[in-house]
């Protein structure tokens, strides 16, 4: 598995070390996939720090677009 490597100063996240570079944490279970975890790493001094994961944002539900698929029916048809 590949290291993804983090600028801190782009995440406004600096070590007490004074190292700027962080690595995300993922843990490998034996017969498991590995898990990414919400920890950084300092590559220099392995003090590790909780960043939490960017906010997921949805677009809202539309109605028209999900039902698209269905049939149009005739007001007073029955189905």
């Amino acid at each position: 598995m590949t290291r993804e490597w983090l600028d801190g100063r782009d995440l406004g996240l600096g070590c007490l070390c004074g190292s700027s570079t962080f690595s995300r944490v993922v843990v490998e279970n034996l017969g498991s996939a590995p898990v990414v975890t919400d920890f950084v790493a300092c590559i220099e001094c392995n003090a590790m720090y909780w960043m939490a994961p960017p906010p997921v944002i949805r677009e809202p539900f539309n109605y028209d677009k999900a039902y698209a698929h269905m049939p149009k029916r005739k007001p007073g048809e029955k189905w």
